[in-house]
C-alpha cells in the first residue's frame, strides 16, 4: 500500500463521490492506496482512497502533462486542516520532502509512518471525525 501527499492550488472537486488527480507516473498507484491533499494556503483538508482505474478514462489534462490519470474515491472532507505551519512546527513533519521544498510539487510520496503521523494529526485537530478517520488503513497506525 502507499500513501500520497498530493498538492493542490484548490480542493479537488467531487462528481458523485469520485474524482481524479494527475499524478507522475513513476508512482503507478494500486487501488486502495491512500492520497493526502494539501491545499495551498490551506493545508491537509481532504482524503482520498485510490479506486480502480479499470475501465476509467483518461483525462486530456493529465496526459498533455505526461502524468497518469489516477482515479480517487472521496473519504472526507475536514473542516480543521493540518497547515503548514503546523507542518513545518513539528520535529518528525518538518523532515517530509514536501514540507522541505515548500510543497512545491504535485505528488510526494509517505512513509506509512509519516501517513500515521499525519493522520494522527488529523484526529487531533477534527475529534469529531475521528471514527471516519479510524476506518483508514495505514498499516503502523495506532490512534489513540
Amino acid at each position: 500500500m502507499k500513501y500520497l501527499l498530493a498538492i493542490a492550488t484548490s480542493p479537488i472537486l467531487l462528481e458523485e463521490n469520485k474524482a481524479y488527480w494527475c499524478a507522475i507516473k513513476k508512482f503507478s498507484t494500486s487501488p486502495g492506496d491512500v492520497v493526502f491533499v494539501y491545499v495551498k494556503g490551506k493545508g491537509v483538508s481532504q482524503l482520498f482512497y485510490v479506486s480502480d482505474n479499470k475501465d476509467k478514462k483518461i483525462m486530456i489534462n493529465c496526459e498533455l502533462r505526461a502524468m497518469d490519470t489516477i482515479w480517487l474515491k472521496h473519504i472526507i472532507n475536514l473542516s480543521n486542516s493540518l497547515n503548514s505551519k503546523m507542518m513545518k512546527g513539528n520535529l518528525l513533519l518538518s523532515k517530509l520532502e514536501a514540507v522541505r521544498r515548500n510543497f512545491q510539487g504535485t505528488t510526494f510520496l509517505l512513509s506509512a509512518d509519516d501517513a500515521s503521523l499525519i493522520l494522527k494529526e488529523l484526529v487531533s485537530l477534527n475529534p469529531n471525525n475521528k471514527k471516519e478517520l479510524e476506518m483508514i488503513n495505514i498499516l503502523s497506525v495506532t490512534i489513540p
